[in-house]
């Protein structure tokens, strides 16, 4: 996964007419999508800030999804294709911007040579926006030269701030969104105002209803469909994207990204056929907690090939004898 993601170094300048906002502490701000997608469909929260203020990991429902000493909040889309395609970053609220980068390469981290090479800048490209009364949000991971806003610029709500990329500190494309008061980082699933911890109860916080971001102790993403074994590197180039099943295809085969899974979940995999015949009905043990899990299963072309119709696999996720996420996807097999 991604490391800890540092602020860049940005020159703040007086008298950029910030927006006033009252100092009153009931004053609220709120946030809205930082991303022009749709969560829970189109992108995901991979990663929440870490509450903890020692060594180990807390989220903000005092669970793991986070890693020790993350400070922002990271929402990926399905692949590369998206990204090449362009994914809009939004100012999650209005303000004015006080710093940018823009010249870093898009570029996967691999070693730690490659975070040497950062030199510090792990955020690589992004834009840091003053919205008054202390707060500010930063956006991390833009892409190369993809940066529309300058310092001294105002701008609104939902105003496009440049496109998603991998710069900086990354393993896979997403927006590193951080959220600050007084130099501060603050948790925007939790109170906002509160000092580091969680909350079993954590709910939106500082995101609107509108905006669809709200906790989840578990996450499962882009999934699909494909003629053989699958890899991570091929799901994430978008190998897999539109794939046709046919009568004579050698194999059936279902894959599945799952975000926050936690060492003793069950993730359960159901694939069914037409007249709901069970194709594959499979209970996988979690065995350890992993950020990212993929997970693919499947049969060999049966004898005579495969029936025409629709086929859906079903996802779910049990922890503790409950389940905490589930979703079902469907597809066809054509002559």
């Amino acid at each position: 996964m991604t490391r800890k993601s540092v602020l860049f170094c940005i020159l703040l300048v007086s008298g950029l007419g910030l927006p006033a906002m009252s100092a009153n502490d009931d004053q609220e701000l709120t946030l809205e999508r930082p991303v022009d997608c749709e969560p829970g469909k189109t992108c995901w929260v991979v990663q929440y800030p870490d509450t903890d203020p020692g060594p180990g990991v807390r989220d903000s429902a005092c669970g793991s999804r986070s890693y020790d000493g993350h400070k922002g909040v990271d929402i990926a889309v399905g692949d590369v294709r998206d990204i090449a395609a362009g994914v809009d970053v939004l100012a999650a609220a209005g303000g004015v911007v006080i710093g940018i980068r823009d010249g870093m390469t898009d570029v996967f981290i691999k070693d730690d040579a490659d975070i040497a090479a950062l030199n510090g800048q792990d955020c690589g490209n992004g834009v840091r926006i003053d919205h008054g009364d202390g707060w500010a949000t930063q956006y991390c991971h833009m892409r190369k030269g993809s940066v529309l806003v300058r310092s001294g610029d105002k701008v609104a709500t939902g105003q496009k701030l440049g496109l998603m990329g991998y710069s900086g500190s990354t393993e896979f494309p997403h927006l590193h969104v951080q959220v600050i008061r007084d130099d501060e980082t603050y948790d925007p699933f939790a109170d906002k105002y509160a000092e580091a911890g969680c909350s079993p109860d954590a709910s939106n916080g500082m995101w609107s209803k509108a905006s669809g971001i709200a906790y989840a102790p578990v996450a499962i993403a882009n999934s699909g469909f494909a003629t053989s074994a699958v890899s991570m590197e091929g799901i994430g180039a978008g190998d897999y994207d539109g794939v046709t099943l046919t009568k004579d295809s050698p194999a059936m085969v279902f894959w599945t990204v799952l975000y926050g899974v936690a060492e003793g979940d069950e993730l359960l995999i159901m694939l069914t056929g037409p007249g709901k015949t069970s194709i594959v009905d499979q209970t996988i043990e979690i065995p350890r907690n992993r950020a990212r899990q993929m997970q693919f299963t499947g049969k060999k072309k049966p004898p005579g090939g495969w029936s025409v119709g629709s086929y859906s696999a079903e996802v779910r996720v049990k922890r503790d004898g409950v389940v905490i996420a589930s979703q079902t996807f469907s597809t066809k097999v054509r002559p």
